[in-house]
C-alpha cells in the first residue's frame, strides 16, 4: 500500500472511494467496484453518479473558435461559435 492511496468522499449518503495506484485507479461504491481502468472518463463517472448528461462534441475548427478552452458560461461557446458563423 506504499504506493497506493484511497480517497474516499460522501455524496449524497453514497460512499464513494477512489483508489489509484501507479497508472490505475477505480471507484467503489459502497465496498463495491463501479468502474476501473487507466484513465476513467468524466461521461462514465457522471453517469455511475445518477446525473443526466448533454454533451456535444466539437470539431477542431470549433474548439479552436472558442479558444482551445471551456469558456465559464456555457453560453459562451455558442456566443464564439455564432460569432464566427455571421461574422459578428
Amino acid at each position: 500500500m506504499k504506493y497506493l492511496k484511497q480517497i474516499t468522499e460522501s455524496i449524497d449518503n453514497k460512499n464513494l472511494t477512489l483508489i489509484e495506484g501507479d497508472d490505475w485507479e477505480g471507484i467503489y461504491q459502497n465496498g463495491k467496484l463501479l468502474v476501473q481502468g487507466h484513465r476513467l472518463e468524466v461521461r462514465e463517472v457522471l453517469k455511475l453518479l445518477g446525473y443526466k448528461i448533454n454533451s456535444t462534441y466539437l470539431s477542431e475548427e470549433e474548439w479552436e473558435i472558442i479558444g482551445n478552452s471551456c469558456p465559464i458560461e456555457l453560453d459562451g461557446v455558442l456566443m464564439k461559435l455564432n460569432a464566427k458563423k455571421y461574422n459578428l
